[in-house]
């Protein structure tokens, strides 16, 4: 059976292309596909590509490849030269904090050292301050309660200024030929025991602790600025340390014209007081620091006044400058020529009177050490207190002794009561001041004490 030819021919040229292939003996024609032939013009395409590819490769391998190094290397390099610039950077910020902590803990490590120095300063100051309070601490016979020593309470009562002395209270006591008295020692001179360079142990300025803050200060607030804030709390300290020794070493001197214009006052000499206390030690002299400070340089000043001054005082002590009786001095009769109450003649009276109730205490006028303590003619009960030095006082009349001869008194120890017995006519203490044996008027003496004032 054979189909129509037209038929087929159409239906071939829908679907496929007829390919005729004409031979010597044979021709054969066979159909191919539209897809057939995409695969094949796909396939030959892929092929040129994959052809021109491979020549490329082959011609510009090495082209690539050294790029590709070279970019690697480049990249390399890059991150070689950003680690060694973060490690330097690192060893900058390092060094950098290892400078700060240096210059931070050397900082610390000097205020450190200042606190130090300025505890042994305030240690020294002190004590100084300490000598001079003991020094300003004049002995006194009055009660406590009594006016200041800056504004002295007048020497003798008002009572009986421009008045009659009531013959009651006159008293007297002859002048009588020395007695031998037994050779002694002269008493010894009271005084500070502190050298001018002894520091008080364990003392410690309060002030200069409070000038480091507390923790939680620290733990706030810039570093530097509590550091600086430390370092002038401490230079304030140092500054009111200057001060202190500047008015001490104003305060010492002071003190001592005061009491040389006491002792030249009462016509006296310091030469003729031991003034030297026990001392001794090898000798190191003194090298002159050319980095001392002011301090160093006041405290030098300072001690040397306060040795002079406390010399000096040592010499005022021995003075019998005190007021015998507590309060107010009721004289009824000077020193030096007068009426005798008995005889009604004239004589010497070798002292003062000074009248007070019977029983009332007699107070030592100076240190020293009780010479005679009896009966003794006119003076009656009579107590005489040897101040070494040629100075000595007497109270007589005494109605009871309450010393013991050879006793060391004290400024202002009770020793005696006032009375009336031997030559007096009523109850008073009779007061004499005497050098090397010698009566001189106790009122040049008792006056001085208001010259001193408060130090």
């Amino acid at each position: 059976m054979t189909g129509d030819p037209s038929r087929k021919s159409a239906r071939a040229s829908s679907s496929s292309i007829v390919v005729s292939v004409d031979g010597r003996s044979l021709s054969h024609s066979f159909e191919v596909s539209r897809w057939a032939i995409g695969v094949v013009m796909t396939l030959g395409v892929l092929l040129v590509a994959w052809s021109m590819a491979a020549t490329a490769y082959m011609v510009f391998r090495d082209d690539i490849l050294g790029g590709l190094m070279a970019r690697q290397t480049r990249m390399q390099y890059a991150y070689e030269d950003r680690i060694a610039a973060l490690r330097t950077g690192v060893d900058r910020l390092t060094s950098r904090q290892l400078v700060d902590q240096d210059s931070f803990e050397g900082k610390v490590q000097e205020l450190l050292s200042r606190q130090a120095q300025l505890e042994n300063r305030q240690a020294l100051v002190a004590s100084l301050a300490a000598r001079m309070e003991g020094q300003s601490r004049m002995s006194a016979v009055d009660a406590p309660g009594s006016t200041s020593a800056a504004q002295p309470p007048p020497l003798f009562s008002s009572r009986n200024q421009g008045g009659p002395i009531p013959p009651s209270a006159l008293g007297f006591a002859p002048t009588e030929p020395p007695r031998p008295r037994p050779l002694m020692e002269p008493a010894p001179l009271r005084g500070s025991s502190a050298d001018a360079g002894d520091v008080v142990p364990g003392a410690r300025g309060d002030a200069v602790a409070a000038a480091w803050p507390e923790k939680e200060f620290l733990k706030s607030g810039p570093v530097q600025h509590q550091l600086g804030a430390i370092a002038a709390k401490l230079a304030r300290l140092d500054n009111s340390q200057v001060s202190a020794l500047a008015r001490m070493e104003s305060q010492a001197r002071n003190a001592a014209s005061r009491y040389q214009s006491v002792i030249a006052e009462l016509g006296l000499s310091p030469s003729r007081f031991p003034n030297t206390p026990a001392q001794g030690g090898p000798y190191v002299p003194v090298r002159a620091d050319k980095d001392a400070g002011p301090f160093e340089s006041l405290l030098a000043r300072v001690q040397i006044s306060l040795q002079e001054s406390e010399k000096l005082k040592r010499v005022v002590d021995a003075l019998p400058i005190r007021r015998p009786l507590k309060g107010d001095l009721d004289q009824t009769s000077s020193f030096g020529y007068r009426v005798d109450p008995f005889t009604r003649g004239m004589a010497l009276h070798t002292g003062l009177d000074l009248r007070d109730e019977a029983g009332s205490g007699v107070r030592a006028t100076a240190a020293g050490k009780v010479t005679m303590a009896e009966w003794y003619g006119g003076y009656g009960n009579l107590v005489e207190i040897d101040h070494g030095s040629g100075i000595a006082t007497r109270y007589g009349h005494l109605s009871a002794i309450l010393v013991e001869e050879g006793q060391q008194v004290e400024v202002g120890t009770i020793i005696g009561r006032v009375g009336s017995t031997g030559r007096s006519t009523g109850p008073h203490l009779h007061y004499e001041t005497r050098i090397d044996g010698q009566p001189v008027d106790p009122l040049r003496y008792l006056k001085m004490a208001s010259r001193l004032g408060p130090g």
